[in-house]
């Protein structure tokens, strides 16, 4: 019956740099990740800078990566196609 709040979300931020590796391209490289509840960014109110949020069946599955802006950047040579899926 608590009218305090619109909505909420959660984080799971306790993380290592050796607990998920990345791997497709030479050597497996160690990154750290940030688990989020489905509805996290949208609660925040802010969007991905290119592709989209989480769907609903992702909501369930855990199937989609958000990745940083630097990320993107420094380990995808900032190409677009990587979003959504989609390979160079």
């Amino acid at each position: 019956m608590n009218r305090s709040y619109a909505d909420v979300t959660a984080y799971f931020a306790f993380s290592t740099p050796d607990n998920w590796k990345v791997t497709g391209q030479g050597e497996p490289k160690p990154v750290t990740d940030i688990s989020v509840a489905g509805n996290f960014f949208q609660m925040l109110g802010v969007t991905p800078e290119l592709g989209r949020g989480f769907s609903a069946e992702e909501q369930r599955s855990g199937g989609v990566v958000l990745v940083t802006h630097a990320y993107w950047k420094r380990n995808l040579g900032a190409d677009p196609r990587i979003v959504e899926g989609r390979s160079r």
